[in-house]
C-alpha cells in the first residue's frame, strides 16, 4: 500500500508539471476498435492534423476569431486511405484558435470543414485579410484566382470572383502577398531549372553512377515579386528577386514584414529542410535564418509543403509538412550579417484530436519508462522518434504529447542525405523503423531500427529503466562491416533461449536471421523459410528490382499472434510487397486492402518455420489504410481476454486499434 500511494504521489506531481489541470489520477480511455487511437489527456491534446491526410498544407494565418493570435486555414489535398470503413474528407478545413498550452505552444480548436471553389489538389492556395475582407487566392497554370469569403455561409463559395494572367516564364511553385492599400506586394518561388529522371544508367537498378554521383538532374528555385492592383486585381512589375539558383528542391515562400521595418523580405524553403530570408531592400544579404545558438536552422517538419507568414505585419511564420505543423518566432535580434535570429519552433497543438506522429509512422509498443505500464514508441517520416507516455493502465490507456526522442542532447533526426534511393530531392525523409529491445542484456530499453539507408543502428539507453538516456546511435555490424538490408524497414527482435535473435529483409528482399555476438555484431544463422522449404521474399516484379524505391518497405515484429507458446511473425508492408514470393503474394495479388500479414510459425523458437501469409481483414471488410507502408504491432491495450490486440501505424501519422475479435484472416492458398 505504501509503494501505491508512493507511485501516485510521483505520477501527480509529474502530471501537474507537465500538463494542464491534472489534480488527479488519470482515467484512460476504451479503445474503439477500427478508429484511430485518440489523445486523452488536457482535452485530448494532440499534434495539429486534419483527417486521414499525410500532409496537412496550412494555407492561411487570418485574425477572424481573436487579435492575439491567428485562426487558421488547411488544405488537405489527398491520402485520405482508410476505405471503405471511413470515406475521404479531403478539403479545407478552418481551425479557430483556442489559446496557449502551458508550454506556450499555440493552440486550436477541432476542424470546421468549409468550401472553396478549387478542387482540394490545387497546388497554390492562399487566404488573406485584407481590411475587412477576407480573400482566397490561387495560382494555376498561370492563372491568378480571386475568391471572397461569406460569413453568412462560412465559406468561400463555389466560384472565383476575379481571374488574370501571371506572366511569369517559369512554373510557380508557391507564393504570398503583402498588402498595401489599394496594391500589394506578391512574391513567388517560381522553378527555374526542373528536376528530371535520371539518365540512362548502368546498372538498371541505380541512379547513381560507379562514384556515387547522382545521373539526374535537381531542381532550382527563383524568387520574384511583382506588384498586385488590389481594385482591378492585375499583376505588374516583374522582378527578379534572387539569382535562378537561390534554392535547390524549391516548396514554399512566405513574405515577412514586422511593425518597426527591421524585417521586411521573404523566408522560403525547400524539400530537404532549408529556410532562407531574402531582404527585399538588399537581395545580396540573402541568409539562411538562425536560432538563438547561431546556429543555421533546419525546418523541423522538413519536406515542408507551406512557409506561412503569421496574420498582420510580424516577422513570425508557421511551416507544415509531414513532421506536422511549428510556430517560428522571430527573437528580434539578428547575426552581425544581419540575418534574422528566431526561436525555437513551436508544435501547433489540437484538441480533441488523436494521437499524431507525423506521416508515415512506425511504432513499437513497449514500457517505456519502467512503469509496468506499456507506451508507444513511434518512428515517422521525418526521420524522427517520439515517446507517447501512457498515463493510464493497458486496458484504459491514457496518452498524452509525443515526447522526441533525443540523442548526445539533440532531437534524433536521421535523414538519408545526398544518397537517398529516389534521388538528393528527397534526402529529408528518414523513415524511422524502431523496434524497443534490451539489446545489451542490462535491463534498460534501447531501440534498434532501419530508416531511408539499408543499414541498422542501435541507440543504447545509458541511463535506467526509468528515466532513459539514449546514447549517440551505432551501426549494427557483420564480419567487420555494415549489416544492410533494403531501406524503410523495421526489424524484428527476440530473445530466444538466452540469445538475441533479429530478422530482417536481406539485399534480396529475403527473410533473413541474424543472432547477436558480442557488443553491435552479429552472425548470420541463414535464410528463413516455409514449411514447403522454399524462402520467403516480399518483392514484385522486375520493374521494382530495377526502381529500387519500390522495394523495401517492410516492418518485421516477432509475437505469439496465436497463443501457442512460440513466437509468430506480424508483418506490416506497402501495397507492392508481396509475401511470400514476388510471383504470387500478399497484400500485392489482393490489391487495396491492409497491409498487415500474419505468418504463423509452425517449428519452434529455435528453429522458426512459417506456414503461409495470411493477410487481417476488419469485420470481414479490407480496411486500406495508404499505399506507402504500414506498421503492424501486437499489444496489450484494450480487452485482452481473448488474446493480445493489434495496433496498426498508418501512412496517415495515426495509430489504428484493432480488438482481435473484429479481425479475420484471408489466404491465397488453400
Amino acid at each position: 500500500m505504501k509503494q501505491r500511494k508512493l507511485f501516485l504521489a510521483t505520477l501527480l506531481s509529474m502530471l501537474s508539471s507537465l500538463y494542464l489541470g491534472a489534480q488527479e489520477p488519470i482515467v484512460g480511455r476504451a479503445l474503439v476498435s477500427g478508429a484511430a487511437i485518440p489523445a486523452t489527456l488536457d482535452d485530448g491534446l494532440a499534434q495539429l492534423s486534419a483527417d486521414f491526410v499525410i500532409t496537412p498544407k496550412l494555407v492561411g494565418s487570418v485574425n477572424l476569431s481573436s487579435e492575439e493570435f491567428p485562426d487558421l486555414f488547411v488544405n488537405c489535398q489527398s491520402n485520405a486511405n482508410n476505405k471503405p470503413v471511413r470515406k475521404p474528407q479531403i478539403g479545407c478545413y478552418y481551425f479557430k484558435y483556442k489559446g496557449m498550452s502551458a508550454d506556450n505552444n499555440p493552440t486550436y480548436y477541432p476542424a470546421e470543414k468549409i468550401e472553396v471553389p478549387w478542387t482540394p489538389d490545387i497546388a497554390n492556395l492562399k487566404m488573406y485579410q485584407v481590411g475587412n475582407m477576407l480573400y482566397a487566392f490561387a495560382i494555376s497554370t498561370n492563372k491568378l484566382q480571386i475568391a471572397y469569403w461569406d460569413d453568412k455561409t462560412r465559406s468561400f463559395g463555389k466560384e472565383w470572383m476575379y481571374e488574370g494572367e501571371v506572366n511569369v516564364p517559369m512554373p510557380v511553385m508557391d507564393f504570398d502577398l503583402i498588402p498595401q492599400g489599394k496594391s500589394a506586394t506578391v512574391v513567388m518561388l517560381c522553378r527555374s531549372k526542373r528536376s528530371t529522371e535520371p539518365k540512362a544508367v548502368v546498372p538498371e537498378d541505380s541512379e547513381y553512377d560507379s562514384a556515387g554521383i547522382y545521373r539526374g538532374d535537381i531542381s532550382e528555385g527563383q524568387v520574384i515579386y511583382a506588384k498586385l492592383n488590389m481594385v482591378e486585381f492585375t499583376l505588374s512589375r516583374f522582378v527578379a528577386l534572387t539569382p535562378p539558383n537561390a534554392i535547390l528542391s524549391p516548396r514554399s515562400i512566405a513574405a515577412v514584414q514586422s511593425a518597426d521595418g527591421r524585417v521586411s523580405g521573404c523566408v522560403f524553403s525547400n524539400k530537404n529542410g532549408a529556410i532562407k530570408y531574402v531582404p527585399f531592400t538588399n537581395p545580396s544579404a540573402m541568409d539562411y535564418i538562425y536560432n538563438e545558438k547561431g546556429e543555421v536552422i533546419t525546418n523541423r517538419c522538413l519536406i515542408s509543403k507551406t512557409v506561412a507568414r503569421k496574420a498582420g505585419a510580424s516577422a513570425d511564420f508557421f511551416t507544415s509538412g509531414e513532421g506536422g505543423m511549428d510556430f517560428y518566432e522571430f527573437s528580434g535580434e539578428f547575426t552581425p550579417s544581419g540575418a534574422p535570429i528566431y526561436k525555437e519552433p513551436k508544435a501547433l497543438l489540437h484538441i480533441q484530436n488523436d494521437l499524431h506522429a507525423g506521416s508515415l509512422v512506425s511504432q513499437s509498443v513497449a514500457d517505456w519508462d519502467g512503469d509496468g505500464i506499456v507506451d508507444i514508441i513511434a518512428g515517422n517520416s521525418s526521420g524522427n522518434i517520439l515517446f507517447f507516455k501512457n498515463y493510464g493502465t493497458n486496458a484504459l490507456p491514457a496518452f498524452g504529447l509525443g515526447e522526441y526522442i533525443e540523442v548526445g542532447g539533440r532531437i534524433l533526426a536521421e535523414r538519408a542525405g545526398y544518397y537517398e534511393s529516389q534521388g538528393p530531392e528527397e534526402s529529408a525523409w528518414g523513415y524511422m523503423g524502431p523496434t524497443v529491445f534490451d539489446w545489451d542484456g542490462n535491463g534498460t530499453q534501447d531501440i534498434v531500427y532501419g530508416y531511408n539507408d539499408v543499414i541498422y543502428k542501435v541507440i543504447r539507453n545509458v541511463g535506467t529503466p526509468s528515466e532513459p538516456v539514449m546514447s549517440l546511435p551505432e551501426t549494427i555490424m557483420i564480419d567487420g562491416v555494415e549489416l544492410a538490408g533494403v531501406w524503410r524497414c523495421r526489424p524484428a527482435l527476440a530473445n530466444v533461449g538466452g540469445k538475441t535473435i533479429m530478422i530482417i529483409a536481406d539485399e534480396n528482399e529475403a527473410l533473413h536471421l541474424y543472432e547477436k555476438s558480442v557488443g553491435n555484431n552479429v552472425i548470420d544463422r541463414g535464410l528463413l523459410h516455409l514449411k514447403d522449404g522454399k524462402i520467403i521474399t516480399g518483392h514484385i516484379t522486375e520493374f521494382a528490382k530495377r526502381h529500387y524505391g519500390m522495394n523495401g518497405r517492410k516492418k518485421f515484429e516477432l509475437a505469439d499472434w496465436d497463443g501457442d507458446g512460440d513466437l509468430d511473425l506480424l508483418i506490416g508492408c506497402a501495397r507492392q510487397g508481396s509475401f511470400p514470393s514476388p510471383e504470387m503474394g500478399l497484400p500485392y495479388s489482393r490489391g487495396r486492402s491492409l497491409q498487415a500479414l500474419w505468418m504463423e510459425n509452425v517449428g519452434t523458437d529455435e528453429n522458426m518455420t512459417f506456414d503461409y501469409p495470411k493477410q487481417f481483414t476488419f469485420r470481414g471488410e479490407n480496411y486500406y489504410l495508404g499505399g506507402h507502408e504500414t506498421t503492424v504491432s501486437a499489444c496489450p491495450f484494450g480487452d485482452t481476454t481473448s488474446g493480445i490486440n493489434l495496433i496498426v501505424g498508418a501512412e496517415c501519422g495515426r495509430f489504428i486499434f484493432f480488438e482481435r475479435e473484429d479481425l479475420r484472416t484471408v489466404s491465397l492458398w488453400y
